[in-house]
């Protein structure tokens, strides 16, 4: 693949054309099937700037193509032999042209936090330095790509981002319509795609890492499917921003969902975080997936049933209940069995028949409440050991047992043996839809 670029007044336009050999499918986050449907993106923000180092401007076209790139992506301007030695090894193309004379980039004095104003950012921005700039990825429309998402609301997320900017924390925001190159449906070719905003502002913004809210459902469980550590090439990410001098800063990455909720509301911040993307600015819109997840969450916080509108209307979507009715697994399914062993009243739900496969406990669901060790490496120097101190002032890690449950989690074989249902059993389950 050979990308072009283009700077204009805090503007960075990309142009894409494909070598021979090259498919417009490729694979993006999780394994999704995803099709190229445009070859030009541009990413504005007014302080970009055409000096920005080479080997950042090189990933962040990688951040947008990677999904397509075959054996080789040549881009504008020289990269630096060690930032191609870390593609190659972690993606297996080489990045090129190279210049032996380039130096690496300098890792710079500051965290930038990806931020989006969910529970998960805004739990990580109480373990990073106060002055540390929030970055925040608006989508917009791309001038030759049909909206295939309007029911998604952006000023819903920037409007929960402004609320924790202050004088000595600003918030960056940086748009981009890098989403609609993808078909289905607009989504991030990578995971690692949020992270193009702060990419870009690394020299402006001096930043020597990138803080992102990923947690363990996202990081080591395949949202909560089946153990995976290095799933989505976190491995090759990881690299790749460590040789741009801008190591990702994984600090949620041992908290799963309960423990940021957590953390959170301990902090008195959860009236300014929100999930939900398909609500008003006034409201969530206690019909999707994300929002069963937290009032499942909050519900187990109080131990109290969840709310009658909630069930009422997501009972109607068969887009939640229908795969809750088959056999495991579930999405974030560690989760669902912690929640379901509190919220009392789930058994008159459409939970019932997740709940009788699983029988959860709370002793077999406790190891939800702490955090993951391993994930402690994740954090780069020179922030790591303040990371550490404040963390185990706020949080109990796992024992041995708990990161042997982790590292041995596997979803599909979570059926309790006295449920009376065995793992492919769907038999009688729409007699049970509520």
């Amino acid at each position: 693949m050979r990308v072009s670029t283009s700077w204009d007044d805090g503007q960075l336009d990309l142009c894409l054309r494909l070598d021979d050999g090259e498919r417009l499918d490729g694979e993006g986050q999780a394994g999704m099937p995803i099709r190229l449907v445009a070859n030009t993106t541009t990413i504005r923000h007014p302080a970009f700037s055409a000096d920005t180092h080479p080997d950042l401007v090189a990933l962040a076209v990688i951040l947008t193509v990677a999904p397509w790139v075959g054996r080789r992506l040549w881009l504008d301007e020289p990269v630096s032999t060690e930032f191609a030695g870390a593609i190659l090894h972690g993606f297996g193309f080489e990045v090129g042209p190279v210049d032996e004379d380039l130096r690496s980039r300098a890792q710079g004095q500051h965290v930038g936090l990806l931020y989006s104003g969910g529970v998960d950012s805004v739990a990580l921005s109480e373990f990073i330095p106060p002055d540390s700039p929030l970055i925040h990825l608006r989508r917009v429309r791309h001038p030759r790509v049909p909206n295939r998402a309007t029911h998604l609301r952006v000023d819903v997320s920037e409007h929960y981002a402004r609320l924790l900017q202050a004088p000595d924390r600003p918030l960056e925001v940086v748009t981009a319509d890098v989403e609609f190159l993808c078909q289905p449906y607009p989504t991030y070719p990578t995971w690692a795609t949020l992270g193009i905003g702060a990419v870009l502002l690394a020299d402006h913004l001096n930043l020597g890492a990138v803080a992102a809210g990923f947690i363990l459902g996202a990081r080591h469980l395949d949202e909560g499917r089946k153990f995976d550590p290095d799933g989505d090439n976190a491995r090759g990410w990881y690299a790749a921003f460590e040789a741009a001098g801008i190591p990702l800063y994984g600090g949620m990455a041992g908290a799963t969902e309960i423990l940021t909720f957590q953390l959170v509301e301990e902090a008195g911040l959860e009236p300014i975080t929100r999930s939900c993307q398909l609500g008003t600015v006034e409201a969530p819109c206690w019909n999707c997936i994300k929002c069963l997840r937290k009032e499942l969450i909050a519900s187990a916080f109080v131990e109290e049933p969840l709310p009658t509108e909630l069930v009422d209307r997501v009972s109607a979507n068969p887009k939640i209940v229908d795969p809750l009715l088959g056999p495991p697994p579930y999405y974030q399914q560690h989760i669902l069995e912690y929640v379901l062993a509190r919220v009392p009243g789930t058994d008159a739900t459409f939970l019932k028949n997740a709940k009788d496969r699983l029988r959860p406990t709370r002793d077999s669901t406790d190891w939800v409440e702490r955090y993951y060790p391993p994930a402690l490496e994740q954090i780069p120097e020179p922030w790591q050991d303040r990371f550490k101190a404040q963390l185990l002032d706020s949080v109990d890690l796992m024992s041995e047992d708990d990161v042997a449950i982790v590292e041995g989690w596997d979803a599909a074989k979570r059926v309790h043996p006295s449920s009376g249902y065995g793992s492919s059993d769907t038999a009688g389950l729409q007699s049970r839809r509520p």
